[in-house]
């Protein structure tokens, strides 16, 4: 039994193994398989042995530059992705008390309590002063 324990730890020596990409094309491959599930079409099989092989394929490379690289790369388009959706969630929460607007000399959000008119605010940022109209 050690000696096949050593055998597959001596294989996996310098290889990528399993990143957040890795989990990524796992979680993509379930996906396609729940809505082959339903629809049964050919391609969407063929699809899902590509993501397989390509996740594979990333695990068991020995190319650790390249691989990081693919998920640094990744990791930046989800961590903006990711970003978005909690600003999202964020002003659908606050929708009932806050208003968000954008400050036209520095391009950030303030986030303003909800007065109904026209109101004049500084930029915290840029010590700008910003007309802001809030209507509902």
């Amino acid at each position: 039994m050690n000696n096949i324990k050593y055998k597959l730890m001596r294989f996996m020596y310098g290889r990528n193994g399993i990143d957040p990409l890795g989990y990524a094309t796992m979680v993509l491959y379930f996906a396609v398989f729940a809505i082959n599930s339903f629809v049964n079409a050919i391609y969407l099989t063929i699809f899902g042995f590509l993501i397989i092989i390509l996740m594979f394929y990333r695990f068991l490379s020995r190319d650790i530059v390249r691989r990081r690289s693919e998920n640094e790369r990744f990791m930046r388009f989800f961590n903006k992705a990711k970003s978005f959706f909690k600003q999202t969630a964020r002003r659908m929460k606050d929708i009932k008390t806050h208003r968000y607007r954008t400050c036209p000399g520095c391009r950030v959000t303030l986030r303003l309590p909800l007065k109904r008119g026209k109101h004049t605010v500084i930029c915290p940022r840029c010590k700008r002063k910003v007309e802001v109209r809030v209507w509902i």
